[in-house]
């Protein structure tokens, strides 16, 4: 057994000045990307600078201290230049990630930005209490913190506690954006947040003065890859700006709005719905999969062992096991096929706060369909106004597939791969269907009314419901015919165009972007653009907490959430 001091000495706390020493050691990893050869004389000579100001700061010698701290003024003046010149790599290598698709931009890119913003991070986690003022007035009145990157204050705050804050929005970019990406870059990100979310003595509650005290960050630039070329802003309601909104209440659980008997009050009734099945064998489970032309099914009891389901109801808790001040990625919009769809990173708290405590109206929908259709439009709020204009739509926020337990782990323990993952499909019925190396888990977090369009999976789908109820409405492949997806171009049965207004052709952008996706919009399917739609057969259902549904590869799904919704996807 190995002696528990031995474990302290060898197992430091991470602060400022440790990370450093990782920092260093890691700067010597041949396996790097991130080379003049890659990256340009230019912007390497600026790294190697940001590298030797590091080096040249006079740092405390006891790296297992929990405060990070400088020893003199010009220490304190190097960690604003420190600060200043990662800055401008991080604007530089931004810029390199929206030059190319997402999954196509060079490593070099992600791994500058990487460091940039590990550099940047220490450079705040040294300069905290007054220097952390002096840094963002100074750096404010120069014009250097550009607001697409989300750190510009209207009044920068001077405790140390906003500017560790502020480090840990850095290093979460770099997460998000870039992947952490270099060697060992993951860990040393990691580590840090985990460090700096210790020293953070602050309260979680979302009706405390902690959860009010939040700086609204700007829409960050999205990929060349995205639906729309244009940038939208979000726009806070009136309400929120002139603060007429009371504060919201103490403690929230989800699920206790309102009873079982008026939930199905305003549920919508099920005309063809899914089969459910109480906890199927393995073997069960793999025969139904193996079949030729495997259906949709609802597994129940399989997820009852989760901690999820009942942490995850009180938002308090959920907000403490997120971490209040960790970015997280969400769509504003009803949908993302919609003009003003748009993307923005958000703290959780802010998240919580904006978006599930103060839903928009677009999460109570218009049951009023304004163009013809012969199949009910899936959500049945009765006496409902019509509220789901454009701009009440462009206020709903989702967290909507999102890596979230690879970003913040902690939130993984709270739930298991379902063993239904490791059934493989059939050789015979496979058709070349290569399944993912490892399952891949998705987060879907967001308040009533938030809508995934009718699209297709490239993966066989699992998907759990761990808070509140989704309508899930499904078509088969055999269906496609009649769905109009993006890019497909469609005729009337009699040979003629569709509505008489020659084929449905979507560009080749879209066909691109959205190949996967149905161009009706299930809530107001218009047949006279879209006749065939009629004949196209489905079953559905409400998915309740506690619920898997088996989602079978090359199914056509729409989803809209009837409460607030936490679900996790599982794709195989």
């Amino acid at each position: 057994m190995v002696p528990i001091g031995v474990l302290l000495v060898d197992n430091p706390p991470t602060t400022a000045n440790s990370l450093i020493v990782r920092f260093q050691e890691a700067w010597t990893d041949e396996s790097s990307y991130l080379t003049e050869a890659r990256c340009g004389y230019a912007a390497f000579e600026i790294l190697k600078g940001a590298r030797q100001i590091l080096l040249d700061l006079q740092l405390t010698k006891d790296i297992g201290t929990t405060t990070a701290t400088t020893t003199n003024s010009n220490d304190r003046v190097t960690c604003t230049t420190l600060y200043q010149t990662a800055d401008v790599l991080i604007d530089y290598a931004y810029e390199k990630l929206n030059a190319f698709p997402y999954r196509e931009v060079p490593a070099c890119w992600r791994e500058l930005y990487t460091d940039a913003s590990l550099l940047q991070a220490v450079a705040l986690w040294l300069s905290c209490n007054d220097d952390c003022h002096r840094i963002s007035k100074q750096q404010q009145q120069q014009g250097l913190l550009d607001e697409e990157q989300g750190m510009k204050y209207d009044n920068p705050p001077p405790e140390s506690v906003e500017t560790r804050r502020l480090a840990i929005r850095v290093l979460d970019k770099a997460l998000v954006l870039a992947g952490a990406c270099g060697p060992g870059r993951r860990a040393l990100v990691m580590d840090a947040i985990e460090a700096l979310e210790g020293e953070i003595d602050s309260s979680t509650s979302i009706s405390g003065s902690d959860m009010s005290n939040t700086s609204d960050l700007p829409p960050f630039k999205k990929l060349k890859t995205d639906h729309h070329h244009h940038h939208h802003h979000h726009r806070h309601p009136k309400e929120v700006e002139e603060g007429k909104i009371p504060p919201p209440p103490t403690s929230r659980r989800l699920g206790e709005e309102e009873d079982e008997e008026s939930r199905q009050k305003r549920w919508p009734k099920l005309e063809f719905p899914i089969p459910r099945w109480h906890q199927p064998s393995l073997e069960e489970f793999a025969r139904h999969v193996h079949q030729p032309n495997p259906t949709p099914v609802i597994l129940t009891g399989a997820m009852d062992h989760w901690p999820a389901l009942t942490k995850w109801t009180d938002l308090d808790r959920l907000c403490k096991a997120a971490g209040p001040d960790r970015l997280v990625p969400i769509e504003i919009g009803r949908q993302y096929t919609d003009e003003h769809w748009t993307q923005k990173l958000v703290t959780t708290r802010e998240f919580i706060r904006q978006y599930i405590l103060q839903p928009s109206a677009a999460s109570s929908p218009s049951t009023t369909s304004t163009s013809p259709s012969s199949q009910p439009a899936p959500d049945t709020d009765v006496g409902d106004a019509d509220t789901n204009t454009d701009a009440n739509a462009a206020a709903v926020g989702y967290l909507a597939q999102h890596n979230l337990f690879e970003q913040i782990p902690r939130l993984r323990r709270d739930i298991d791969i379902p063993d239904y993952c490791c059934v493989g499909p059939a050789e015979d019925t496979a058709r070349g269907y290569e399944p993912p190396d490892d399952t891949l888990l998705h987060a879907w977090f967001g308040p009533k009314g938030t809508v995934s369009p009718l699209h297709t999976d490239p993966y066989h789908n699992l998907l759990a419901q761990v808070v509140g109820y989704k309508y899930v409405r499904l078509y088969a492949p055999s269906q496609t015919p009649y769905l109009y997806s993006f890019g497909a171009s469609h005729h009337g049965n009699d040979g003629g165009s569709s509505g008489g207004g020659g084929s449905i052709q979507s560009s080749e952008a879209e066909a691109m972007l959205l190949g996967n996706t149905s161009q009706v919009d299930i809530e107001k399917a218009d047949l006279t653009q879209f006749p065939l739609f009629a004949q196209a057969e489905y079953v559905e259902t409400v998915l309740r907490p506690g619920e898997l549904l088996y989602i079978p590869l090359q199914w056509w799904h729409y989803i809209r959430s009837l409460s607030v919704s936490f679900s996790v996807s599982f794709w195989f």
